[in-house]
């Protein structure tokens, strides 16, 4: 199990226990960011972990409004947030993270137990369709009748091609 992964079930273990302390997990993982995880994979687990959460909810028919509305893309978060740790503006990283925490803790409610394998299944990318070899081992014979049609000065006013099988 992977950095990200470990924190993705941490996050969804605080959000399963209801006194789980959500805040003090990002507001950790932020920190950690900024010293010991430089590659932010235990504050991209927690991320995506409540990221996965906001979006069952809202198809529990949860709706987020004002500052809450940008959960509800998830592209448009993340990019918020990476471009604040990015720019080194830890205050505005932190207000997204809080309105993440405080939006992952009025969702509890309508939310049932999560789970990592739920979240993983929910974010899978679709899978390809199946391709299907075909190979053509043998075709019939086949015969081509060609009928051709001149005018007057010999040129080919129309012509018509038919191609049977030479049973």
């Amino acid at each position: 199990m992977t950095t990200t992964d470990t924190f993705c079930q941490r996050t969804i273990d605080r959000f399963n226990a209801v006194d789980g302390d959500l805040r003090g997990l990002f507001r950790r993982a932020s920190e950690d960011l900024r010293g010991i995880d430089p590659a932010g994979e235990m504050l991209s687990g927690c991320v995506s972990a409540g990221l996965a959460l906001i979006a069952g909810s809202a198809r529990n028919g949860v709706q987020y409004t004002g500052l809450a509305e940008i959960l509800t893309d998830r592209i448009e978060f993340s990019l918020a947030l990476n471009r604040a740790f990015h720019a080194r503006d830890f205050a505005a990283a932190d207000e997204l993270l809080e309105v993440l925490t405080a939006a992952l803790e009025r969702s509890r409610p309508f939310v049932g137990l999560a789970t990592l394998e739920q979240r993983a299944i929910e974010d899978a990318p679709p899978q390809e369709p199946m391709v299907q070899r075909v190979e053509i081992v043998a075709l019939p014979e086949r015969r081509t009748t060609t009928q051709i049609e001149r005018g007057s000065a010999g040129d080919i006013t129309s012509s018509m091609q038919i191609e049977r099988d030479a049973v």
